[in-house]
């Protein structure tokens, strides 16, 4: 016999009591899971804002930082790379305004017209270098209706290449001929600096003092070391006939004849702080006279002053350089081959003229001694600090050979050959480890006892920037 199934639980049979605490529950439940919907809409929308408005910040911060990277990628334009598509149509449209100079470095003229047609493209450009090759030879005298001309120049200075000439604030050119620099420097009124460069033999003293006087913003100018004493003293005969701009900065050939070679310059003295000068060659008995010196010429404002030679009789007499001549010089940087020869010691000389012709402590506050073909030897360094002991005065050189010697770093069988050589000099070699692994030492102690993890830091850099830890780990 089967038995019926349990009846199904109802509703219907409850009392009423239970059903209204029932629907309560249920009404209570929906409001509450209504709040919750609202609630979690309400958080999304804007977690959904705050990841679209940090999203938009990243994309700015972005879009600044490629702005500020192009800002120093994009500086120079040079002629000869401009012919690529990805300049013309991209790089030139886009970054054209941050451009501050052009270089014209390529003479074919198919090029030269490229960078004609994009020139509205580059409007802050304020300096140049023009070359014979890459920009003279490359202009007819008159133009036609596919190729710019001189004429196109001159009459027509706002537009294209004339509007970029009349914006230069800053000119270098190994243009030779003086038409063609009259030319420029006609348009280019504006020149703050202007350097020649190269061989300069076609233009007269006259004809420089001309191009001078015809900028009267000039406050720089270069000449090359080749001008030719004669010219030099040319220009400063005709110099005292004109009114020149008051040129804060002179750079120029330096004969042994210092009455004309400085006559030039003594006419901007009483505006010029800063000089550079290169003797062209040595002076006649240089370590036993004083050179002469033109009547009256004395340079009060010079801060900073640069003399290049290649000829140890030159940088013995320093072409006169003294307190009474510089009253106000600060800073002199002396350039020659002779510094990075152990055999020469040409900064001896000078440590020992320095110390005729200057007060200590007195104006002159840095010496640097400097050779542009070779680096200095540790020795040279040891004996350059000794020498150049004066109150009141910074010395520093051009970087020096490797720690500790060269020959440390050559193979084997050459450390062998050299090792009982004078060029090794074991003495100062080890006094040089020692003074390293002391400083060291020193450093390492204050950290601790300061408890000071940026200076721990530091010193760590340090070490791994000299692989000093690699040795220590590895022997």
């Amino acid at each position: 016999m089967s038995s019926s199934p349990p009846p199904r639980a109802s509703l219907d049979g409850l009392p009423t009591e239970i059903k209204a605490r029932i629907l309560e529950f249920c009404d209570r439940q929906d409001k509450w899971l209504a709040e919750l919907h609202r609630y979690l809409k309400t958080y999304a929308e804007e977690r959904e804002d705050h990841v679209r408005e940090h999203s938009g910040c990243a994309l700015s911060a972005q879009q600044e930082l490629v702005m500020l990277s192009a800002s120093f990628r994009f500086k120079v334009v040079k002629v000869s790379r401009t012919m690529s598509t990805l300049f013309r149509l991209y790089i030139a449209p886009k970054y054209g305004p941050l451009f501050s100079r052009i270089e014209f470095d390529d003479k074919r003229p198919e090029t030269f017209d490229t960078i004609v047609a994009l020139l509205p493209y580059f409007p802050n450009l304020t300096e140049a270098s023009l070359s014979l090759e890459g920009f003279v030879k490359l202009l007819p005298e008159r133009g036609s209706t596919n190729r710019l001309g001189w004429r196109d120049l001159e009459k027509h200075a706002p537009v294209g290449m004339g509007r970029l000439l009349a914006s230069l604030v800053r000119l270098d050119t190994n243009v030779s001929a003086e038409g063609d620099l009259r030319r420029i420097s006609s348009t280019s009124r504006n020149l703050r600096s202007l350097r020649l460069m190269d061989s300069l033999s076609t233009i007269s003293g006259q004809g420089l003092v001309d191009i001078v006087a015809a900028l009267p913003l000039l406050a720089e100018l270069g000449l090359p070391k080749d001008w030719p004493l004669t010219s030099l003293a040319e220009a400063a005969d005709a110099a005292t006939s004109r009114t020149l701009p008051r040129l804060t900065l002179y750079q120029g050939p330096v004969y042994p004849d210092l009455i004309q070679s400085l006559a030039f310059p003594g006419t901007f003295a009483s505006s010029l702080r800063h000089m550079k000068i290169e003797l062209i060659r040595p002076l006649s008995n240089a370590t036993d006279e004083e050179p002469a010196y033109p009547d009256g010429v004395h340079f009060p404002h010079v801060r900073s002053l640069t003399f290049t030679t290649v000829h140890e009789g030159g940088v013995r007499a320093l072409c006169g350089i003294s307190s009474a001549r510089f009253p106000s010089l600060a800073s002199l940087r002396v350039e020659s081959l002779g510094f990075a020869n152990p055999y020469l010691y040409d900064h001896r000389p000078i440590a020992t003229y320095l110390q005729s012709n200057f007060s200590f402590p007195g104006t002159l506050r840095h010496v640097q001694l400097w050779s542009d073909d070779e680096a200095l030897r540790l020795n040279a360094l040891d004996d350059i600090a000794d020498d150049f002991d004066f109150p009141g005065v910074t010395v520093s050189t051009n970087p020096i050979e490797p720690f500790v010697d060269a020959a440390f770093l050559a193979a084997s069988w050459i450390r062998r050959d050299v090792q009982d050589d004078w060029d090794v000099d074991m003495c100062r070699t080890g006094a040089a480890v020692d003074r390293t692994i002391n400083f060291l030492n020193d450093w390492h102690r204050r950290s601790a006892d300061e408890d000071d993890d940026g200076e721990y830091a530091r010193l760590a850099v340090v070490l791994q920037r000299a692989e000093l830890e690699r040795v220590a780990m590895l022997g």
